[in-house]
C-alpha cells in the first residue's frame, strides 16, 4: 500500500469535491469498525456501531474548506438542531481547514467534537486509511491523457514551451 505523508493527505483532501470528501470520511470511520452511510441531507456521514447496550450513532458533518477559510461559529451553529436530536449520540465536524476560536467555543457548548485537517490526517494515518484518500484523489487514466494532450497543445501555441 502506498502511504502519504500527513501534509500530502491534507493537500489532497482540500482538492477533492465535497462528495468525495464525505466518502473519505466515511471510509476512515468504516476502517475503525463503524457501519457508515453517506447521506445527502442534514447528516453527511452516519456511523453506527452495535454494542451490548444497543446502537451508538455518530453524525459526522464534513466541511471541505481551503486552509485560509476556517470553519467559524456560524458553521457550527448550523448544527444546533442536529445536536438536540435524541437519536444521535455524538456529532463530529471534520474539516480540511481549521476552526476559529468562536467555532471551538460554540462546539464545546453544544457537545460537538471538532477535527481539523491535522487531526483528521493523523486519524487517517493511525487507521492505515491512506488508500481511501489515494483511491479518490489519484488522477484517472483519462485525466492523465487529457493533461498530456493539453500540454502538447500548449507547446504548439506557446513557442519555447
Amino acid at each position: 500500500m502506498c502511504e502519504l505523508s500527513a501534509g500530502e493527505l491534507e493537500a489532497r483532501m482540500r482538492n477533492v469535491n465535497h462528495d468525495d470528501f464525505r466518502k473519505i470520511v466515511g471510509g476512515v470511520w468504516q476502517r475503525q469498525g463503524w457501519n457508515t452511510s453517506i447521506i445527502a441531507n442534514d447528516i453527511h456521514v452516519k456511523c453506527v456501531k452495535s454494542g451490548p447496550d444497543g446502537d451508538t450513532v455518530k453524525a459526522i458533518q464534513c466541511h471541505r474548506h481551503a486552509i485560509e477559510n476556517p470553519v467559524n461559529k456560524t458553521h457550527v451553529e448550523a448544527h444546533t438542531e442536529l445536536a438536540a436530536r435524541s437519536d444521535i449520540d455524538k456529532i463530529i465536524i471534520v474539516t480540511t481547514s481549521e476552526f476559529t476560536e468562536g467555532a471551538r467555543r460554540k462546539a464545546q457548548s453544544l457537545g460537538i467534537q471538532l477535527m481539523d485537517s491535522t487531526a483528521f490526517a493523523r486519524t487517517i494515518k493511525e487507521n492505515e486509511a491512506d488508500d481511501f484518500v489515494i483511491a479518490l484523489t489519484e488522477p484517472t487514466l483519462r485525466e492523465v491523457s487529457l493533461g498530456r494532450v493539453l500540454r502538447r497543445g500548449l507547446r504548439k501555441i506557446l513557442p519555447g514551451n
